[in-house]
Formats: C-alpha cells, structure tokens, sequence
C-alpha cells in the first residue's frame, strides 16, 4: 500500500510538470506569433518598397535604353531629344526634328508610354527629366556654375519616402545604412534642349562616378532625390 502511495505521488509530480511544460510552450508560441506579427507589418512594407524599386529601376533603365537607341540609330543629337508627352506639360523641345524621330514618347522615335511612378514611393510627383545635374568623375569635369559640357541628361524623382530611398540604393547594392546627404538643393527645371551645370550631385564624394542612386539633401526641404544618368555626354 505504501508502494502504491508514493507511485501515484509520482505520477501525480510527472502530471504537474508536463502541466507546466505544455503552459510554457504555449506561452512561447504566443510570444512567438505575437513577435512575428509585430514584425510583419515591417517585412511587408520592406518588401513592397523593393518592389516599387524594382518597378521604377526597370523604367529608367528602358528610358535609359531607348535615349541610346535613338541616339545611335535616329542620329539624335542630345539637344534634340524630346520628352514631349500627352500627360505632362513643359517638355516641348524647339531643337527636335519636325518628324518627332528624337521623340521619346511617340511611335516615330522611342515608342514609349507616359508613366508614374508607383503608388506610395512619394507624393505623386512625376518623374522629372533635367540637363542641369553634375556628377563629379562621371562625364567633363567642371569648375564653375552655368558650364554646359559638364552637366547630363538626367532623370530624377522628388519627394521619395526614406524607405523607397533606400530600397532603391539597395537595387543598387550601395550598402548605405541611410541615404547620403548631398550639399545644398537641386534644381527642378524640365529639359528643353539646352544644357547648363545648376547642380553638382556628389553627397560627399559617396556618389562620384555613380550613374544612379537616392540621396537626400542638405538644404531646402531636405528631400530623398532619386537621379538616374540617361547619357553621359
């Protein structure tokens, strides 16, 4: 009988453990679930911003593209390129052929599409093409302001968020921890055919010689500015 006594002791002490294992492992799981989902919200705007960087690198890479191709095969000087569009006004370009052969955004020249950029990257600016923008060791050097063999035909995009900044110098492989900062404010002025260094695109030195990335300045409104070099003349 007193064997008896101290086996159910025994199993009644197994039933409490077991009891406390299967409380904690619950308790893990919910601690778990509850992590994964305080975190899943980030993962999926992370995810969404690589995304909408991916959308707009494969666009300036078609622009960039089809500026060559026109170039190369319509024998477009790069004063004569047009991005004269039906959507956005102020690209009307007096140098460009009459037969819109250097025309980026008509059937007779790229053959391109008018396009925005995705849906939440900024504040629904269009995406801006500019000959005002400098970048040191990319192209003619330049000493003063006003030059007009140094400066490049020049996509860019204002008013990014930080995460669509850096999602898109991630596309890049620049491994900044946030975007750099490039001294002072950059013009907006929309191409016309003519070309005249306003802006030097540096960020210290970060972005020399580099085609493309997203930087914020330092003056101004101090915004994330994506630029894309579509032709180093």
């Amino acid at each position: 009988m007193k064997m008896h006594n101290n086996q159910y002791k025994l199993v009644n002490n197994h039933g409490n453990v077991l009891f406390i294992v299967l409380i904690a492992v619950a308790l893990l799981a919910a601690l778990s679930y509850a992590v994964t989902s305080s975190n899943s919200g980030g993962n999926i705007d992370r995810e969404r911003s690589e995304i909408q960087a991916a959308e707009i690198i494969q666009f300036t890479n078609i622009i960039a593209r089809t500026v060559d191709r026109i170039h190369m095969i319509n024998r477009c000087d790069y004063t004569e390129i047009s991005f004269e569009n039906p959507t956005v006004s102020g690209y009307v370009n007096p140098n460009a052929p009459a037969d819109k052969s250097c025309h980026i955004f008509d059937p007779n020249g790229g053959e391109l599409t008018w396009k925005k950029p995705p849906i939440g990257v900024n504040d629904n600016s269009d995406y801006e093409f500019t000959s005002r923008a400098h970048i040191p060791k990319l192209g003619k050097s330049c000493s003063s302001s006003g030059e007009t063999d140094c400066s490049e035909l020049t996509l860019l995009l204002f008013n990014l968020t930080l995460d669509a900044c850096n999602g898109l110098n991630l596309g890049f492989s620049y491994n900044f921890s946030l975007p750099p900062e490039n001294n002072g404010t950059i013009t907006s002025e929309k191409f016309t055919g003519s070309y005249s260094m306003n802006d030097t695109i540096s960020a210290g030195g970060v972005l020399d010689g580099k085609i493309t990335g997203c930087f914020r300045e330092q003056g101004g409104a101090r915004r994330y500015i994506f630029y894309y070099v579509l032709a180093v003349r």
